[in-house]
């Protein structure tokens, strides 16, 4: 809900084995229904990959002239964007979501709140453990 009240084209990506599988996609854009077949190796140089290099978790910018980025605007039907924004969710050190957003300039206090509801997204992903952890 967070992200698709900012931009316009809203991703969250599932991680497993350093690949960034597409699952959700919010937005009216052509490839809105090929989000499913989006696969990102997490090793490769990407808007996706430059979230999980950051320091804390959050890349905002323009993004860099890559083989993945192409794929992955083709994919979404879109042109490349000026800017793009992506967020990591992590449990522990193990990436489990990335959240991905393009066609909107962040100022500095939205690129915390998109730090911030990452962390959120942990804290509720631990819980839901925790809770799991508890019935067995």
């Amino acid at each position: 809900g967070y992200a698709s009240g900012i931009f316009p084209v809203t991703l969250l990506f599932a991680v497993r084995d350093q690949l960034a599988f597409g699952w959700k996609a919010v937005g009216d854009f052509p490839g809105r229904a090929s989000v499913e077949h989006i696969l990102i190796p997490l090793d490769v140089p990407s808007v996706v990959q430059a979230a999980t290099a950051a320091e804390n978790g959050v890349f905002h910018g323009a993004p860099t002239p890559s083989t993945v980025n192409t794929y992955l605007y083709k994919v979404l039907g879109t042109a490349e964007p000026a800017k793009a924004a992506a967020g990591v969710i992590m449990i522990g050190k193990r990436i489990v979501n990335v959240l991905y957003g393009h066609g909107a300039e962040l100022t500095p206090l939205q690129l915390d709140d998109l730090q911030s509801v990452c962390e959120s997204a942990a804290q509720a992903y631990a819980r839901l453990i925790a809770v799991q952890k508890k019935k067995k």
